[in-house]
């Protein structure tokens, strides 16, 4: 259930046009704007203090009860609260959800978070960099920490069991899922760039153990062993070289072959595993699920000796991004070009054109439709044939 957690300062509610652009903090209930043309200066009074906003403290009442009713469906602690709030303000329940701390509500929040029960909504300009403070102080208020969620599993490639991997409450697992039998490092590749300098950047996360420059690795998806070049830390357009990642650490990786998004990395906490050993503790994360491509096209290079180029682009595009895939036609042997849109599909080429920089071009999109039935039913139909014997 999408849960508001701002309400935006418009002309409408705030009886006048601002010029500007706003929020209110229905949790803190504080107006949020922002002072300089950057974005950077947040500015935050308290309702309380606004003179003259009658519209839009009344708007802000409204929706603050909104949120408190909707928190008080899902959790009966805060139920309670909100209860006694409304007897202590004899039956007047906007003043009632007035008067609930933001401590409260924030953990009232947290609660419905963790559990799924809502999706907090928070409004913002990326373009004009408006909202993007509050947006980050609600991933780390609202958003579980990895000790508040279960473990990344794992499945053990020669027996198929299932293993939990990396730290994480162990009591929201089935009973049957264990931890790992020895100690492991394991990480898994999450984003696969191509940089035309360095080649292929691959971002991961570290689950288990650690990471460190210039190991050895077995990638678990593809069965080869890779090695692991440099690591760095990506600080917008800065990367700042690393010696070694820990668990729950997330960095690019330069030197690996042939690792492709959702691909585990994985080496045992030894000082010289064997391969055998390896092979027999190798565990292969989750990974991540990519459904199946409906948009697709033809391309094909402007000539003869854009072939080769053309062929390797489209390759690294394959490594880049699981859910866009090339084929052929079997018709007419024609490449296909295979994604998840439209859009996706035009970004992809301008990636060809515009940074791979290949000379080519594409056919008309067209969409593989698929029908199914909605549900069962019976039917009876009879058929009458007639036909002619000779002699």
């Amino acid at each position: 259930v999408p849960l508001p957690l701002q309400l935006p300062v418009t002309a409408e509610n705030a009886g006048f046009d601002t010029g500007e652009f706003g929020v209110v903090d229905l949790v803190t209930l504080e107006k949020v704007t922002w002072g300089d043309a950057d974005g950077n200066e947040v500015i935050r009074q308290s309702l309380t203090e606004l003179q003259g906003d009658d519209a839009l403290i009344g708007a802000a009442r409204k929706a603050r009860t909104e949120l408190v009713s909707e928190l008080a469906m899902g959790d009966e602690g805060f139920l309670e609260l909100y209860m006694e709030e409304i007897e202590a303000h004899g039956g007047d329940e906007e003043a009632a959800a007035f008067a609930l701390s933001p401590q409260e509500v924030v953990r009232a929040v947290q609660h419905a978070t963790h559990t799924r029960a809502v999706t907090p909504v928070l409004f913002g300009s990326a373009l004009k960099n408006r909202g993007i403070q509050p947006m980050l102080d609600a991933f780390a208020l609202y958003l579980p920490s990895p000790n508040q969620r279960p473990p990344m599993l794992g499945e053990y490639l020669k027996t198929r069991e299932v293993a939990a991997v990396g730290t994480g409450d162990m009591a929201l697992l089935p009973p049957s899922v264990r931890p790992l039998k020895r100690p492991a490092n394991c990480a898994l590749a999450f984003k696969v760039v191509h940089d035309m300098h360095r080649g292929l950047v691959v971002y991961v996360r570290v689950y288990s153990g650690s990471l460190r420059a210039s190991s050895r690795v077995l990638n678990v998806s593809v069965g080869a062993e890779e090695r692991v070049g440099k690591l760095f830390r990506i600080r917008a357009d800065q990367m700042e070289p690393l010696e070694e990642l820990h668990a729950g650490d997330i960095c690019a990786v330069v030197g690996l072959k042939h690792t492709r998004t959702g691909d585990t990395l994985f080496s045992l906490v030894s000082p010289s595993p064997s391969k055998r050993e390896m092979q027999t503790h190798a565990v292969k994360l989750a990974g991540i699920s990519v459904p199946q491509p409906v948009f697709m096209c033809v391309v094909e290079a402007d000539s003869a000796k854009d072939d080769k180029a053309l062929e390797v682009a489209l390759e690294l595009l394959q490594m880049e991004d699981p859910s866009f895939f090339v084929s052929t036609q079997p018709d007419t042997g024609q490449t296909l070009m295979n994604g998840m849109g439209e859009l996706h599909m035009e970004i992809l080429f301008d990636r060809l054109i515009n940074h791979y920089k290949v000379n080519a071009v594409r056919g008309k999109m067209h969409i593989s439709y698929r029908t199914a039935l909605a549900e069962d039913f019976d039917a009876t139909h009879t058929c009458h044939y007639e036909s002619e014997w000779d002699g």
